[in-house]
Formats: structure tokens, C-alpha cells, sequence
């Protein structure tokens, strides 16, 4: 979609059992799309961020800083099921001297669904808590005057998408 139609897209018109997706048009992200919320206080092993990662599929990341690798979790909570990131599930950013796990089992009908990660340590819970989605990213980034122009319309057909498709399946 990246310099395509974005009020425009191909899955606007897709049948299926008789359903047919409503047409949308990307006026602009509600304001509540933005969900981000941090609580807690900062420690040592800790939660630092979050943000999205676009190629073959939309996923989320999370970084994070820990003193103790071997002994740190980083706990997943999406739509009432818990997943539980390892030692062997962290992968490393040298450039910004942190790790970070990825979260790509969202689907395109879930980008608006809160994602909550916490980080534990030696089992107990550390540093903050944040809650995320798909969207939230979006409303966040989609009007930065610092994205090109098209990041800024991949963001918005991907709005786009994930609304039409959580339509469809409303139906």
C-alpha cells in the first residue's frame, strides 16, 4: 500500500459467506486508539518502551534493561491469555544496549486490543507495567512531521485494514 490509494483498499471489496467488509475511509485515528499507559517506578531491570515493527507482518516491541539476564521474564497478558518471554526469547540492540522481545501473534482484527507487558525478576515483578496496541503506535506516529510521506500512508492503510477487517468480523 506504500504510495497506493490508501482511502482505497483492495480489501474493501473482498466477499466471503455473503459478508462484505464496509468500505472505510481513513478520516483519522480516534483519540482514544491512543492507549499507552506506563505505571510503576523505574528499576534497574526494567520495561523502557515500546513500538512497532512493519515488514512482512505488524508486530510490537518491547525493550527492555536487566543487571540479571538469566533470571529475567518479560510477561505478555493479550485478551485474557498470559505468555511468558525467556532467556532464549530475547534478542539483543548493541546500539542502544538493551534487549527486546517481539509480539507478532496480533491479528489485523486485534490492533486496537491492549497488549500489557510487565517484566519480573527472580519471579517478582519489576519496574513499570505498560500497556500498548497496534494503534496506539499509530495515532502516536501517523501526523509526526518527522515520518516521510510514506510511512505516513502505510500507517494509515494499515489503520485502515485493521479497521475493515474487525468490521468484518463483527458481521
Amino acid at each position: 500500500y506504500v504510495g497506493y490509494k490508501t482511502s482505497e483498499l483492495i480489501t474493501d471489496v473482498i466477499t466471503a459467506e455473503g459478508y462484505t467488509l464496509t468500505p472505510t475511509v481513513y478520516t483519522g485515528i480516534p483519540a482514544e486508539s491512543d492507549k499507552q499507559t506506563v505505571t510503576g517506578t523505574t528499576g534497574t531491570t526494567d520495561l523502557k518502551g515500546a513500538s512497532l515493527l512493519m515488514g512482512s507482518s505488524t508486530e510490537v516491541k518491547f525493550t527492555f534493561e536487566t543487571v540479571d539476564l538469566e533470571n529475567t521474564e518479560v510477561v505478555i497478558n493479550f485478551l485474557g491469555a498470559e505468555k511468558v518471554f525467556t532467556t532464549e526469547d530475547f534478542q539483543y540492540d548493541a546500539s542502544a544496549n538493551r534487549y527486546y522481545i517481539v509480539v507478532n501473534y496480533v491479528r489485523s482484527y486485534e490492533y486496537d486490543e491492549v497488549i500489557t507487558a510487565t517484566i519480573r525478576l527472580d519471579g517478582e515483578q519489576v519496574g513499570r507495567t505498560i500497556e500498548y496496541s497496534i494503534n496506539t503506535y499509530l495515532a502516536k506516529n501517523v501526523d509526526k512531521a518527522s515520518q516521510t510521506v510514506a510511512a505516513k500512508n502505510l500507517m494509515k492503510a494499515l489503520y485502515v485494514y485493521g479497521v475493515s477487517i474487525a468490521k468484518y468480523f463483527e458481521e
